[in-house]
């Protein structure tokens, strides 16, 4: 018997046993490229920093330094006793100065000209290997050769005034502590001889140290000292900030496929509750029988419990075997900046993974089947010639109601009389929404408005950064030369400065080094709490920031900057990605220098003029380098954007797959339950439209229920839970907006649409049943 009822139900629940095994596979496969591109891209990025590189525990970044400068840090150095530490020298260069083959589609002007380091923060070239860089050659960042399309032999070329200096591009340098594409920092590695020439015809604004200490004492006591002595201000980048910006494409796509898996393997458990059901009403008369003769609860349940875990283990198998090349190609995406390692101990820890499902599955079809020890032999025997089977009385009446057509009646009337089975339905298609969902949060975060909102820069048509040290009299007469000559494009254009220095905070014995901004007036800045800084002394906190130091809108916080230190009110709150949270938003308060600074232009004309409009200024105007929103987004993401873009459509793509393959299972399965119903309305003479319309209703309430559910537990769930995985991983605090055309029209469109085509092709293969079906065993 027990042969018998295993059997049947391999023979006729392939397509069940199919798409739980599938489920599992893909649960499976995402969840352990997960863990494995965690563990792995840590480990291969740590051995980067630490091994190879020497990064520097800190790096303090100082521009506008004079000779004089440096002999002050040097002095400083010994007075404090630190020997471990490293002074590199670095030339700004603009924008305006480079060319790479005689033009410059360059995005960001982050760029410093420096020769390879002695001690600390080392470069390496493709082969991981110190580069051998002789006069006249020169190293380029690898990230500047995937943007430009660069190759060796290339060119690159220097303009100080009517001079052109030329180098060859002999090296494509990974740097251990810049590289990253999310660092605005590049360093451009020539020969010590052609460095000094440069240094030699440049001034003191465009020179720069980075001051590297590594194993010294207390960071943030070290740091207020350098100001306390006069040093330059300072932007610290640390160890930890470094690893982290190396990692931001791998957090983001680990979120977004940890969440995946979970999701997929909760629906896989429900799917496998549904099935199990399914399969003991459809073999009540059998269960029935062998309970009569003699058969108990424990002999019958190990059938089950072998069916499923046989399917799991095949499922979670082919999911770890797959995950292997799945994670090998994430980690492929971070080749460019981070060496790849052999590495198997990011896929050894995926096996907890491997071990884990089938425990769980265990324990779920455990507590299921726990339904046949309720069933009575004589019960199990009538429930089998029972067919399907209805409450007499419920709640609501669908009587009373105004459901006029057939079809209507009969969907609502199935979805009552089931409502256990009509709520896991909805659970399940609100679990695939929020699979949709979630990636596409994650991929609408990266695009261009989007993420510059998230870093609190202005939204503009145009921009041209000045990164390197800057005075702000130089931004000021920059804008007016930028407003001047583009009048001639747009009468009614406006030109903003937005610009960025060093500061500290400090409270109760705990200093923070900060990037404080400055943002123009007409900027919209979104604050969690208060508002935004006007007065001198105000300013507003990130919520890294007011989460470290415990602060709140009216609280007070002392900030120091260009050797000034005030007491100032927080008037508000807000979210912000730059500098992994550690930022701030000031008032009016004033500094002589800026460490990077923007001029955002803004048209005056509707959308499409404006993009119109801008394209021609950026081919036309050569007074600055000017690029627009989507360039200005690659400057600080690098090919983050794109990455987590495919990843994403991949996801969407996967998910509504099985949102259709899923409607045809459950679909196929409630028409094998309705056997008899349509027998009985195709032998009363009711046409196959009536009985298509009946199932399709009944289909696309349950969808819409989904669809709605899903969208409510990503807004108030989901996006919240993403959001502080992003947080807790050190990205800064995060918030995350899908555009709402997509959330709420383009992506429930096409779910409901995948649906509708599954239910469409499951109506053309209706069964010609017949009354005679009515008397069948």
């Amino acid at each position: 018997m027990l042969l018998r009822l295993l059997k049947n139900d391999l023979l006729h629940g392939k397509l069940t046993n199919f798409m739980v095994m599938i489920f599992l596979a893909v649960s499976t496969m995402l969840s352990c490229a997960s863990i494995s591109l965690i563990y792995s891209s840590q480990n291969q990025i740590s051995y980067f920093m630490d091994d190879m590189g020497k990064v520097a525990d800190y790096n303090f970044s100082m521009m506008n330094i004079t000779k004089k400068d440096v002999q002050k840090i040097t002095a400083f150095m010994k007075a404090k006793d630190i020997d471990a530490y490293q002074i590199e020298h670095a030339i700004t260069l603009p924008l305006s100065v480079m060319l790479f083959n005689g033009t410059n589609d360059l995005e960001s002007s982050g760029c410093f000209a420096t020769t390879l380091p002695k001690t600390y923060n080392f470069l390496f070239d493709e082969n991981n290997k110190t580069p051998d860089i002789q006069p006249g050659e020169v190293g380029i960042p690898l990230s500047i050769k995937h943007q430009l399309n660069l190759q060796l032999n290339d060119t690159f070329q220097i303009l100080r005034g009517t001079r052109t200096y030329t180098y060859k591009i002999t090296s494509f340098v990974r740097d251990a502590v810049y590289g990253s594409d999310m660092m605005g920092q590049k360093r451009i590695i020539l020969h010590p001889a052609d460095y000094q020439i440069q240094y030699d015809i440049t001034q003191d604004i465009d020179h720069a140290v980075v001051l590297s200490v590594n194993d010294g004492p207390n960071t943030k006591q070290l740091e207020y000292d350098m100001q306390k002595a006069g040093l330059p201000n300072a932007i610290l980048v640390d160890k930890e900030t470094a690893e982290l910006s190396f990692m931001g494409v791998s957090l983001g796509t680990s979120a977004m496929l940890l969440m995946s898996g979970i999701i997929l393997l909760c629906m896989s458990f429900l799917i496998i509750r549904f099935t199990i059901l399914f399969q003991i009403e459809s073999n009540y008369a059998e269960i029935g029988i062998m309970k009569a003769i003699g058969f108990q609860h424990s002999q019958i349940k190990p059938l089950y419990l072998m069916k499923y875990m046989s399917i799991t283990l095949i499922g979670v198998i082919i999911g770890f075997f797959a995950s292997i090349p799945f994670a090998d190609l994430l980690e492929s995406m971070q080749a460019s900046v981070v060496p790849v390692m052999p590495e198997n101990t990011g896929t050894y820890l995926s096996l907890v993974i491997v071990i884990l499902i089938p425990a769980l599955v265990y324990t779920v079809t455990t507590l299921v089947l726990r339904k046949l020890k309720k069933q009575s032999t004589m019960d199990a025997i009538r429930k089998g010639n029972e067919g399907e089977t209805y409450k007499e009385h419920t709640r609501f009446t669908l009587a009373k109601t105004r459901l006029h057509s057939l079809h209507r009646f009969l969907a609502f009337n199935d979805l009552m009389a089931q409502r256990k089975h009509f709520l896991m339905m909805v659970i399940i298609y609100a679990f695939c929404m929020v699979l949709v969902l979630v990636p596409l949060t994650l991929k609408d975060a990266f695009q261009k408005d989007t993420f510059l909102q998230i870093l609190k820069i202005s939204i503009g048509d145009l921009y041209s950064q000045q990164n390197g040290g800057n005075s702000v009299k130089d931004l000021e007469e920059k804008r007016a030369m930028v407003l001047r000559d583009l009048k001639v494009y747009d009468e009614k254009i406006r030109v903003d400065i937005e610009t960025m220095t060093s500061a500290s905070l400090s409270d109760d014995g705990l200093n923070t080094s900060v990037f404080l901004m400055k943002r123009a007036d007409g900027n919209t800045i979104t604050f969690d709490y208060g508002k935004a800084p006007k007065l001198s002394n105000e300013l507003a906190l990130s919520t890294t920031l007011a989460k470290r130091y415990g602060k709140t809108v009216g609280d007070s916080i002392s900030m120091e900057y260009e050797g000034k230190k005030n007491t100032y009110l927080i008037s508000g709150i807000y979210s912000s990605m730059m500098n992994l949270g550690n930022n701030i938003l000031a008032g009016d308060i004033e500094y002589e220098y800026a460490y990077t600074g923007y001029l955002v232009i803004h048209l005056s004309q509707d959308e499409l003029t404006n993009h119109q409009v801008a394209e021609t200024i950026k081919k036309e105007y050569k007074g600055l380098k000017l690029i627009d929103s989507k360039q200005m987004t690659k400057s600080f993401s690098g090919d983050m954007p794109q990455q987590i873009t495919m990843m994403s459509d991949l996801i969407i793509t996967i998910i509504l797959i099985i949102t259709f393959a899923l409607t045809i299972l459950f679909s196929k399965l409630h028409m094998l339950r309705a056997k008899k119903a349509i027998a009985l309305m195709r032998s009363m003479g009711y046409a196959k439209r009536n009985i298509r319309k009946w199932l399709f209703t009944r289909c696309m309430i349950q969808v819409l229920c989904g669809l709605l559910l899903g969208i409510l537990l990503h807004t108030f769930c989901t996006n919240g839970l993403l959001e502080a995985y992003l947080e807790s991983m050190g990205m800064g605090s995060v918030a995350l907006k899908s555009a709402p055309l997509n959330m709420y029209v383009l992506y429930p469109l096409l779910f409901i649409l995948s649906a509708m085509a599954a239910q469409w092709i499951v109506n053309r293969t209706i069964p010609a049943w017949d009354i005679k079906d009515l008397s069948e065993e």
